[in-house]
């Protein structure tokens, strides 16, 4: 009993540990900081961007849920990552103003053709690399880490700490919703009464997926969210949700959404399995509804 406490007092105090070193990153997302990258650390292989869309059958059909990994099975249409709240307008209009990216059906800018939603942040990848950040590829690192301290320099940002890396493969990268302007616009709705030129929600999205080769996690991916109220609006009412458009035998497309309403801290693991026989995409959410 007295290891088991030690064990878990371990587990606490690194996680602490790691929380402790984190440094609060004001900057915004940047359309222009879009990159595209692939998740090949196990059986699972699909294209992913930095902007939060997995899979993309319109422009990497080949290469859009792959399974098993060197074979043309695709299974997975595209992934997108959906907040939603509730808000109240100047005029005490009710609004709920949603945020996601996808490569169709979403709000765009008709001035610039700019998706109304989440873009990348900038420094949290090679500044001259193609690739969001990840673990086994130094090359994509930034030098420093916009979410960490000096002492972090040249090290893998991981999950699991400093130059910790657990996956086999981990990607790592942070997207916000400040290009949306659309509810500034129709509603002179500001998430933020400290920064009238933050758009969106104000919502912030750390985003890491996680490959292991092992044989019990071999054919799952597992994405996890970490979303965090940059703004000074408070919200009685979240939702977070995927919308996952399926691809079975390259001919039955079903769509499904993952929701979860919250307004308090919320961590689960979700799982998407049809008869063995399409890879599992797991979700792990870490969801603050806190401002600074």
């Amino acid at each position: 009993m007295s290891k088991l406490l030690l064990t878990l007092l371990t587990i606490v105090f690194i996680s602490l540990n790691i929380k402790a070193q984190v440094v609060v990153d004001t900057t915004k997302g940047n359309h222009n900081q879009s990159r595209k990258g692939f998740m090949d650390g196990n059986l699972v292989y699909t294209v992913y961007y930095n902007f939060g869309e997995i899979a993309d059958w319109q422009n990497e059909p080949s290469r859009s849920g792959v399974w098993p990994k060197g074979t043309n099975h695709t299974y997975v249409d595209g992934v997108a990552v959906i907040v939603q709240a509730e808000a109240q307008d100047p005029a005490g209009n009710t609004i709920h103003p949603l945020e996601t990216n996808y490569y169709e059906n979403t709000r765009f800018d008709p001035a610039t053709g700019v998706t109304y939603g989440w873009w990348p942040l900038p420094g949290y990848a090679a500044p001259y690399s193609s690739l969001p950040a990840r673990s086994d590829e130094p090359t994509t690192w930034p030098l420093t880490w916009p979410d960490r301290p000096p002492s972090w320099n040249g090290a893998w940002d991981g999950f699991f700490g400093k130059g910790v890396m657990n996956a086999d493969l981990e990607t790592f990268f942070v997207m916000d919703d400040n290009e949306d302007r659309q509810y500034i616009k129709d509603n002179n709705f500001h998430p933020d009464n400290d920064d009238l030129n933050r758009g969106g929600l104000g919502m912030q999205v750390k985003v890491r997926g996680f490959q292991w080769s092992q044989v019990l996690a071999e054919d799952v991916i597992f994405w996890l969210y970490n979303i965090t109220n940059m703004g000074t609006t408070d919200y009685s009412k979240t939702l977070f949700a995927q919308y996952i458009d399926w691809v079975l035998a390259d001919m039955i497309i079903l769509r499904t959404m993952q929701v979860i309403i919250t307004s308090n801290w919320i961590f689960l693991m979700l799982g998407q399995l049809f008869h063995s026989v399409v890879p599992g995409i797991g979700v792990l959410l870490d969801y603050p509804v806190m401002h600074f």
